[in-house]
């Protein structure tokens, strides 16, 4: 997705770049304008974190699925199984600063976050692309923070590959067997377009739910001395994982878009997704 065109959806998921209704009142609350606030910097912030959804942070990177004797992922009894690796050359990790703005008024955002920039160091995605025509995703990703925290994230979600190719469609009909059959005909003629042809749209929207672990410091056992902890990596991560610590406390969801090349099976060629915090 262009610079260009991210900014207008997330325009369009409402005020603050969440997914909220756009007039810049919150989701779910009168139209009635709240009280003004003495500090307008913190007026900012509570509408944002009232308005539902806040913008967090985008994640972009190139896919390669792993091929089977020349052929995409293998034959199981649900679908098709492949694995897809994030490929850990030339991918993102970034807070864009408009979309950040909008959800956060001006300021560095909440007090257990921090804009956020880094790259993914490992990851890949297991996916089932199922006979109805339904792919479940489920990827872990470890994001490398420019000040060395390790954030693993979690993708979990289905997607209808139906968005894929948009000339399929569910035949009228005016019986409850008649409309039975037909849905059962409309997703075997998506799982067999996948199968044996390339996609008619080579963007497929995705919305997954995302999770994020990651720790100050180790585990240690009772008693263990901790010394060893400030001449390891993990010295790094204890000095800098409050900026991020948001992250582990939330629940989220991503919201983007896999590239898809052309060809049958419908091979992933990269992935964007931006992270939303749900209110």
């Amino acid at each position: 997705m262009s610079p260009e065109n991210e900014d207008k959806t997330m325009h369009a998921r409402g005020a603050g770049g969440g997914l909220g209704n756009g007039s810049g009142v919150p989701t779910g609350v009168t139209g009635e304008k709240t009280d003004t606030f003495e500090d307008p910097a913190s007026a900012a912030k509570a509408v944002a974190a009232a308005s539902g959804p806040n913008y967090f942070f985008t994640l972009r990177s190139n896919l390669e699925p792993v091929s089977n004797k020349d052929t995409i992922g293998f034959e199981v009894p649900e679908g098709i199984r492949l694995h897809v690796n994030y490929v850990s050359e030339n991918n993102q990790v970034f807070s864009e600063p408009e979309a950040y703005e909008r959800s956060w008024g001006a300021g560095d955002g909440p007090e257990d976050f921090r804009p956020i920039r880094g790259r993914i160091l490992s990851g890949g995605d297991w996916v089932l692309v199922q006979k109805n025509g339904v792919a479940r995703f489920d990827a872990r990703v470890t994001i490398e923070t420019v000040d060395n925290v390790l954030i693993d994230a979690i993708f979990t979600g289905v997607v209808d590959l139906r968005d894929a190719v948009p000339s399929v469609r569910i035949a009228a009909s005016n019986t409850l067997e008649g409309a039975r059959k037909a849905a059962t005909q409309m997703a075997d003629d998506v799982y067999q377009k996948y199968l044996r042809a390339g996609p008619e749209r080579r963007q497929l929207p995705v919305t997954l739910s995302a999770r994020f672990e990651a720790a100050e410091q180790p585990y240690l056992r009772p008693g263990e001395d901790t010394a060893w902890i400030e001449k390891s990596r993990y010295a790094r991560q204890r000095q800098n994982f409050w900026k991020y610590q948001r992250l582990v406390r939330g629940l989220f969801v991503a919201v983007g878009e896999v590239t898809l090349d052309d060809g049958p099976r419908w091979p992933p060629s990269s992935i964007t997704l931006a992270i939303y915090e749900l209110r």
